[in-house]
């Protein structure tokens, strides 16, 4: 069985999909085998991982019983990948109608539960349908924030007040892992709230990540490399694990300490 983590806060831009990609290479190589859906309309997941949309299974097929889990899984160079879909946008009135609506991800994602270590989930920047999805298919969640945006810290009061709702009404055993710092730069008071982020993490009583993320060029440089064009016309997918390209960046190995610090948090071990 699966862990089954979201990446999650009422906030975009924030760096959740960041978060996402760069945790789930890092578990990869401490040998757990990871797979990342994309819950996320704006799809940068699915496009960083360079996984094909048109013409194939995404999660709206996946959501709407079109075809399994399992069919619409792409296995690209970074890992493996359910690719999300702009659609979810026009979808989601038809999702919002369904009975048991808050419970078609954790449906859906059962049949591929013994096949994979961890999932993880990018989640979209609001409450909504696919959000509540996300948190109660979940066995606990990590939450995101930028201490380079102000809005991002203050949007923890709303994401907390739904995690509460979650466990109340439609997933009692969903954990909150902790508060990772995604996003950091050397001012006084971004430093000042790294440095008390336990204390602020306790104000709402939920754990704080050790490690921290610090801003670097190597995190955002990579998601930029170009897919190959051969003279064939076929299309060569780069992969764009910071891991493979500049593992030695002080950016992969802060994502390596968050991810240890995860695999304790979560296994124990």
């Amino acid at each position: 069985m699966a862990y089954v983590i979201s990446i999650a806060n009422q906030k975009g831009g924030i760096g959740k999909t960041t978060m996402t990609i760069n945790l789930a290479d890092a578990l990869q190589r401490f040998g757990r085998k990871v797979l990342v859906v994309d819950m996320n309309p704006q799809v940068h997941a699915t496009k960083t991982y360079g996984a094909k949309i048109e013409g194939e299974n995404t999660i709206v097929d996946v959501m709407k019983k079109d075809c399994s889990a399992k069919e619409a899984i792409q296995h690209m160079p970074m890992g493996d990948i359910l690719p999300g879909d702009s659609l979810l946008n026009q979808e989601k009135m038809y999702f919002n109608s369904l009975t048991t609506r808050e419970k078609i991800l954790k449906k859906a994602i059962r049949s591929v539960d013994g096949d994979y270590d961890y999932i993880m989930i990018d989640t979209p920047p609001e409450l909504d349908i696919y959000l509540i999805n996300s948190l109660t298919a979940s066995d606990g969640c990590v939450i995101p924030v930028d201490a380079t945006q102000e809005y991002s810290i203050q949007g923890l009061d709303e994401f907390m007040k739904t995690v509460k709702e979650i466990k109340e009404d439609l997933n009692e055993d969903l954990k909150v892992y902790g508060i990772l710092i995604s996003r950091y730069d050397n001012y006084s008071d971004q430093l000042e709230f790294v440095k008390n982020l336990p204390e602020f993490a306790a104000q709402y009583g939920i754990p704080a990540f050790e490690s921290s993320i610090k801003k670097n060029q190597f995190i955002e440089k990579v998601k930029k490399l170009k897919d190959i064009e051969n003279e064939d016309g076929t299309v060569e997918v780069v992969n764009r694990s910071l891991f493979e390209n500049y593992g030695y960046s002080r950016g992969a190995k802060e994502y390596a300490a968050a991810a240890r610090e995860l695999i304790q948090k979560v296994e124990g071990v």
